[in-house]
């Protein structure tokens, strides 16, 4: 149930450029979606799930382009640390090329994913019976547990048919308590899906999506300003707020943690570049404080929609096949990179800024990032 515990004047949830016009967010102009969903092609899906007993959940839906199976991606993956799951990561890092849907949702709705997007792909074939055609799923996940009854297995493989069928472009992605963002906690606050675009190279885009899962309130800091440590000396004069903090710190020391990164774009990347790419998250990750705890999945995966590599096609001469592709010099990626690390910072600003507080299974509540004392704290430092 989505709740405000605030004395009723909180804002409506805005993203973080509205929120702070002001801020310093990179040099690189946004999209105009500022979202991943800039690059063309990309289409995403994002559903929830609530039910009685506890069930917050859903599934955040991406497709690279429309003919994925037959038409593959470069891609590259970086694994800052890795207690989480990103299935068909071995195909990944081997053949670099990704010829799969993508889809993230909670951890107990991994095995449904990857069965959900068997049946889409089957379901497109027109056909009955096995695949003619190899597609090894990309599913990512991060932990729900706190705020959601994971014991109800509450994603069914028919959710992520419809979120397949259901995609589109040319759109924002809706961040917060949406998708697989539902149940996730973001440095002691309500966390969930963000993203962020950046115009980069003349031409291309970069963009990021993320489901934001990990950290600690005190490590929590907004353009270099120690935001969570505030906010927590703020609870110290609130008993309810300060044992609500405090629940939530030890959950999530135990289990509780984890972001998954997906990072698209145009620019014409191969994939030991696009591994380099998915490596530059971790500058935009530990920008708002996030340090790779040893039980965080911080897993982050980086495709190019330029090159199209015919993939699940009969060859039609037996004769070995020489293909021409045209990727970028090594010597204009700085400023692909320094994008990328912007789009992830700002995707997770906009994730906590437009979630909202959530009261879930056995009556945990995880609140929203409170917006006007935000502001207020980041005009004190002169940073609005």
């Amino acid at each position: 149930m989505i709740v405000r515990l605030s004395d009723g004047q909180e804002p409506q949830r805005m993203r973080i450029r509205q929120l702070l016009p002001g801020l310093d967010l990179g040099k690189y102009p946004p999209g105009p979606l500022n979202s991943i969903t800039d690059v063309p092609g990309v289409m995403v899906h994002t559903q929830e799930t609530f039910g009685p007993g506890g069930i917050n959940t859903g599934v955040t839906s991406i497709i690279p382009r429309g003919d994925w199976a037959t038409s593959a991606c470069y891609a590259g993956i970086f694994r800052f640390n890795g207690a989480g799951e990103l299935t068909g990561a071995h195909s990944l890092q081997d053949a670099g090329l990704l010829y799969s849907p993508i889809v993230l949702t909670g951890t107990y709705g991994v095995g449904a994913a990857y069965q959900g997007i068997h049946q889409y792909a089957a379901k497109a074939e027109g056909g009955e019976g096995p695949l003619k055609w190899l597609v090894l799923p990309v599913v990512g996940e991060t932990l729900d547990a706190y705020l959601h009854n994971c014991a109800s297995f509450a994603v069914k493989p028919e959710h992520i048919v419809h979120g397949l069928e259901s995609v589109r472009g040319g759109e924002p992605v809706r961040e917060g308590n949406v998708g697989g963002g539902v149940g996730m906690i973001c440095h002691g606050l309500k966390g969930g899906t963000g993203s962020s675009s950046r115009r980069v190279l003349g031409s291309h885009t970069v963009a990021a999506l993320v489901q934001a899962n990990y950290g600690v309130l005190p490590d929590l800091r907004i353009a270099g300003v120690p935001v969570g440590q505030i906010l927590a000396q703020d609870a110290a004069g609130h008993p309810v707020r300060q044992a609500m903090y405090e629940d939530v710190a030890r959950a999530k020391a135990h289990k509780d943690g984890s972001i998954i990164v997906i990072l698209a774009t145009d620019a014409p990347l191969h994939p030991a570049q696009l591994q380099r790419v998915a490596k530059r998250a971790t500058v935009g990750l530990a920008r708002v404080g996030g340090q790779g705890h040893t039980q965080s999945g911080d897993i982050f995966l980086a495709f190019s929609t330029a090159n199209r590599i015919p993939v699940n096609q009969s060859p039609t001469d037996p004769r070995p096949v020489t293909r021409s592709i045209e990727v970028l010099d090594d010597s204009p990626l700085n400023e692909l990179f320094e994008a990328t690390a912007d789009v992830v910072e700002e995707a997770i600003y906009n994730a906590l800024c437009m979630a909202e507080t959530l009261v879930g299974y056995q009556g945990h509540t995880v609140e929203a990032m409170p917006l006007d004392r935000v502001r207020r704290i980041m005009r004190q430092y002169r940073r609005a």
